[in-house]
């Protein structure tokens, strides 16, 4: 499996208050974003660093990952 991120940032102004942010990064999470890290800059705005990961599932199987998968009830690993 090959995991790949993507990286996007958001730039809030504190004065809007809490709602909005909490309003943005629920969104942003409903869509496979969560935070990464935040920096407060200028003293009124906040930049949120965010990081979506991207999960490459090859889709072909060993016959050992067949076996373990039907011996665990995996239903991709049946064939």
């Amino acid at each position: 499996m090959k995991v790949t991120y993507e990286i996007d940032y958001i730039i809030f102004d504190v004065n809007k208050g809490p709602k909005a942010i909490i309003e943005v990064l629920n969104d942003r999470g409903a869509k496979g974003w969560y935070p990464a890290n935040s920096v407060n800059v200028a003293g009124t705005n906040l930049v949120f660093f965010l990081v979506k990961p991207t999960f490459d599932v090859p889709e072909n199987q060993t016959a050992d990952e067949k076996h373990l998968n039907k011996l665990w009830g995996n239903k991709t690993g049946s064939e």
